[in-house]
């Protein structure tokens, strides 16, 4: 069956593409040493723009702008024919010792598998003509991942759908649908000298993002899309991305990218929780703590973090889906675009939903939110509507419940993350050094408070009458938890007083499985311009 495709036509925007700094490691990638040489945004109108938007908070200096006339680069890097060879000493010997020589040119390799972005950029070069997406702007983001590439991580190709077998259907979500499916080449890993071809990897499972009406995809969301692969790839906590394919039944992009076979940490949540235990919660949120650190200090914030956006693979945890705010076609102004967020509501921040700006700050929040979901085994505000009356009380400082016995450790960091006043939450940093240590105090058996207060913990839920929280659960009619456009109106301003309060109870573990209900007052003037009085009980 062939959707209908959306008749929204896409003015014509400049042609800036964007590459940033990356290397990612995994067990299935290899490792990379960065150069010393810095590569810059050409183009101050499109610095301003992305400033404007919010795009990158804190900004961004190691950018790449491609345009179609001009591209500056840096003359500190390895050369190829259109730069300068000008290497430190230092930097030459770190690469020779750690990857060798390059059996071509007999410089450095700049990572595994024999790795020669000099060398490789070349190779990648005279098979420009062998392909073509049909999209010029595609096209363009991908020659300059290949030409930029230091190792095999930074490479995306474009990859015809019938290399793709077995495609099945996974999930869909707020603008696209997941598939699994078997690539028959796999993934560049190198070089092959004697055969003078690409090695690959070979048949890989991968997953398949369709992003809906993608037809007429704009240069915004394949700017975000160039960013976060470029840029992250060192982030072991990161999805990785292969390449970028076309739907053939609707002429959707698809983005490929590594598969997580155990789907994201809610489908997780809902098949184990019962049989997860503190050791594994706190495992899990170690290694979100992780990538979400990276994220921050790349200069990052998410915009859309819930445990959709989180998946597991083996033993893993992986961040996706970053600095992808909005979906590829509703680009209309930047104006407008201040005016929107899209998103899951439980998961967004008070001042996002009444100042529609995010910041660090609202990553860490929904990380609280993600943190007592992972706790409890139950998506947040799970029996109410996801409406109007939600939002405000999100605002004036409703969240969701904190389940019984959890220790007082988690249940004290749990509510400083969600905090109304983003000054009073803890940095991702923080957050990763808390939870870490408190993992390896776990696994290492140490007596720490934290182990001392999970044990106590999973004694009361053993000797009490009540039971770890089933899965079995039913959500209200209007839960949603895919993005999705918010447009909700009259909002309260979030009030930032401190409202955490000391546990007065001398036990390790929380008492009751509902915060307290808190009445709040919010006032507003009429249209008579006369103080009224509201009463919220969060």
């Amino acid at each position: 069956m062939v959707e209908e495709k959306e008749e929204t036509t896409i003015e014509e925007k400049s042609e800036k593409l964007v590459g940033l700094e990356p290397e990612r490691t995994n067990s299935k990638h290899a490792n990379t040493i960065e150069l010393t040489h810095k590569e810059v945004l050409t183009n101050d109108e499109h610095d301003q723009q992305y400033d404007d938007d919010n795009y990158v908070e804190g900004g961004n200096s190691e950018a790449v702008s491609i345009s179609s006339s001009k591209l500056r680069v840096s003359p500190v890097q390895i050369s190829n024919n259109n730069t300068t060879n000008i290497v430190s000493s230092s930097t030459r010997e770190e690469l020779l010792e750690k990857f060798g020589e390059c059996s071509e040119c007999k410089r450095p390799n700049t990572g595994d598998d024999n790795w020669c972005q000099s060398c490789n950029s070349e190779h990648f070069r005279s098979q420009f003509d062998k392909w073509k997406s049909d999209n010029e702007n595609v096209d363009k983001i991908i020659r300059n991942a290949q030409l930029s590439a230091k190792n095999s991580n930074y490479v995306l190709e474009w990859i015809p759908y019938n290399k793709f077998k077995n495609v099945v259907y996974v999930a869909k979500g707020g603008y696209g649908t997941v598939y699994s499916a078997y690539w028959s080449d796999g993934h560049i890993l190198g070089w092959d000298k004697k055969f003078n071809q690409w090695k690959r990897y070979g048949t890989d499972h991968v997953a398949l993002k369709r992003i809906h009406n993608s037809q007429f995809i704009t240069i915004e969301f394949l700017d975000q899309i160039a960013r976060t692969h470029l840029q992250l790839h060192d982030g072991n906590m990161i999805i990785q991305y292969y390449g970028i394919t076309r739907y053939p039944e609707t002429e959707d992009y698809m983005i490929v990218m590594e598969f997580a076979n155990q789907g994201s940490v809610r489908s997780y949540l809902n098949g184990r929780f019962n049989t997860m235990d503190w050791y594994g919660k706190i495992n899990i949120l170690s290694s979100i703590a992780q990538g979400l650190e990276y994220i921050h200090n790349s200069g990052y914030t998410h915009y859309n973090f819930h445990v959709g956006n989180v998946l597991r693979t083996g033993a893993e945890t992986l961040i996706t889906d970053i600095g992808i705010k909005k979906p590829t076609i509703k680009f209309t102004s930047v104006l407008r675009d201040k005016e929107e967020i899209y998103g899951v509501l439980p998961y967004l921040a008070p001042e996002v939903l009444y100042s529609k700006r995010f910041t660090s700050a609202s990553d860490i929040y929904s990380f609280g939110v993600m943190m007592n979901e992972i706790i409890s085994g139950l998506p947040p505000f799970n029996s109410v509507a996801h409406d109007n009356q939600l939002a405000a009380e999100i605002c004036l400082g409703k969240r969701p419940e904190i389940p019984m016995h959890t220790p007082k450790l988690l249940e004290e960091l749990i509510k400083r993350c969600w905090d109304t006043n983003p000054s009073s939450r803890p940095s991702a940093k923080e957050l990763k050094d808390i939870i870490t240590q408190w993992w390896d105090d776990i696994k290492n058996d140490k007596v720490t408070e934290i182990s001392a207060q999970c044990k106590a913990s999973d004694e009361v839920s053993r000797n009490s009458t009540f039971t770890p929280t089933p899965l079995l659960y039913v959500s209200h009619p209007e839960a949603v938890y895919h993005s999705r456009l918010l447009e909700f109106n009259n909002l309260p301003k979030p009030n930032k007083a401190n409202r955490r309060t000391k546990l007065s109870s001398s036990l390790p573990y929380s008492e009751t499985r509902q915060v307290d209900s808190v009445a709040l007052e919010y006032q507003e003037e009429d249209e008579n311009n006369e103080t009224v009085s509201f009463l919220y009980y969060v």
